[in-house]
């Protein structure tokens, strides 16, 4: 690994820890704006370093998809499956059910 890969991976490290929120679009919108605008297609989100992974207690699941009919694909490696379930810190959808622990393996 060199120096610019290393400063990259404690970069992502940073961010990822730090959980701040910041706005997208920092213009402020109106009615007319909103209504014009095409649909967003949802942006498949990065994969956390391991570290960030795996530190920490503040990894909580939480039921986020609103629509009991829609589901996001788990991000756990070989998974292919669906799920609801989503991960506070790592911001991804990982599977919970008594046949795969998706989100328990993917934080160990």
């Amino acid at each position: 690994m060199d120096l610019l890969e290393f400063k990259l991976y404690i970069g992502k490290c940073l961010a990822l820890g730090a959980q701040t929120t910041v706005s997208q679009d920092p213009r402020p919108s109106t009615p007319d704006e909103e209504s014009s605008r095409p649909a967003k297609k949802c942006k498949k989100s990065e994969i956390p370093p391991r570290d960030v992974r795996t530190t920490g207690n503040e990894h909580l699941p939480i039921c986020s998809v609103n629509n009991k009919n829609t589901y996001m694909r788990c991000r756990n490696l070989g998974c292919t499956k669906k799920t609801r379930f989503f991960c506070v810190k790592c911001e991804i959808y990982l599977c919970i059910s008594p046949e795969r622990q998706c989100f328990f393996e993917f934080h160990n």
